[in-house]
């Protein structure tokens, strides 16, 4: 009973809201089978290529992090991508903080406050502090 329902539904859909929600159901539809293969067949191997360089991109971050917490003396309990967006562009958190400290003061010349609030809020100190290997 309940498969010819939905064969009822099936037919009874208009091709075209039945592609935009499948690509090729539209042609499966109107009977047009070798052209809806080909859409089925390409919509899977976008979604496979899709997952398939997901996983890898997220394998090449990992990958990439480790060798970072490594290499730089970082602290390996952070995850956030700030600290690694950080660790990749400065040789040394001191670097960074100098960084920091110039940018507070452009931001809040005459704040000695808030420049203080800014520095304390984006600096890396203690356990965050890190320094690259050297390179030569």
């Amino acid at each position: 009973m309940l498969m010819c329902v939905s064969l009822i539904l099936f037919h009874a859909m208009n091709p075209v809201i039945a592609s935009a929600l499948v690509p090729g159901l539209g042609q499966q539809i109107q009977g047009e089978k070798s052209k809806a293969r080909i859409f089925f067949t390409v919509e899977g191997a976008i979604w496979l290529s899709y997952v398939g360089f997901n996983y890898t991109g997220n394998k090449i971050e990992q990958s990439a992090r480790a060798f970072a917490i490594k290499h730089s003396d970082g602290n390996p309990a952070r995850t956030d991508d700030d600290y690694f967006d950080a660790l990749e562009d400065w040789l040394s958190s001191i670097n960074h903080n100098l960084e920091i400290e110039r940018t507070a003061s452009r931001l809040y010349p005459n704040d000695p406050e808030r420049q203080q609030e800014f520095i304390e809020l984006h600096a890396y100190v203690g356990d965050d502090a890190w320094e690259w290997d050297s390179v030569g």
